[in-house]
């Protein structure tokens, strides 16, 4: 798991993780990346599960270049199955290459009309799904009060979202006790196997 998000990732928050600066070094300093960096630079969440996550100060200039991302990115690649990237805007926006790799692409929402305003614009802008590369649109907390209906969604976006996660109180409610707590909710365990399944391609 790959947070781009320098300033205001919360990858490592969510998985009681401590983020390390290896990742601002990668990106300032490609050159330096190989196998050996790569092993003392991740988190291993667990045996299956490594994180690469930075936290830097805000008042810090950062601009990483997107040749630097690629060949961080390639040599990741190489050393995992699956790499998930969890992208901000600003960054999406700057690194087009990293969108048009072999791959799926998540774009995950809720159903406000802002979120679904915000899904359409990202579809229209990442285009038809490739032989190489898909999208899938992920609608979170499918059902609360603040979601449009979902024939407006559909109207809205212009197609029915790929996959749902439910509205839950009780995942409200874990989600002030932490990550680990929501992990254990059926509904998301459900959900997430859901998930899992379309981004391995084990399911059409």
């Amino acid at each position: 798991l790959l947070d781009l998000d320098l300033q205001g990732g919360d990858c490592a928050l969510q998985l009681d993780a401590e983020p390390s600066p290896a990742l601002r070094e990668a990106l300032d300093h490609p050159d330096r990346i190989d196998d050996v960096f790569i092993e003392h630079a991740v988190r291993h969440i667990t045996p299956r599960l490594h994180l690469l996550a930075s936290l830097e100060e805000l008042g810090r200039r950062l601009m990483p270049r997107e040749d630097a991302v690629m060949q961080l990115l390639q040599r990741l690649q190489a050393n995992y199955r699956y790499v998930l990237v969890d992208l901000p805007l600003v960054e999406a926006l700057r690194f087009p290459r990293l969108l048009e790799l072999p791959g799926t692409v998540l774009l995950v929402g809720t159903g406000t009309a802002a979120c679904a305003r915000e899904i359409a614009r990202w579809r229209e802008r990442l285009g038809p799904n490739t032989a190489e590369r898909s999208l899938l649109h992920i609608l979170n907390k499918r059902g609360s009060k603040a979601s449009l209906r979902e024939d407006q969604l559909s109207q809205v976006i212009g197609r029915p979202a790929d996959l749902a996660i439910p509205f839950s109180p009780a995942v409200a409610l874990a989600d002030r006790i932490g990550t680990r707590a929501v992990q254990k909710l059926s509904v998301i365990q459900r959900s997430m196997s859901a998930i899992s399944w379309q981004v391995a391609g084990r399911v059409s």
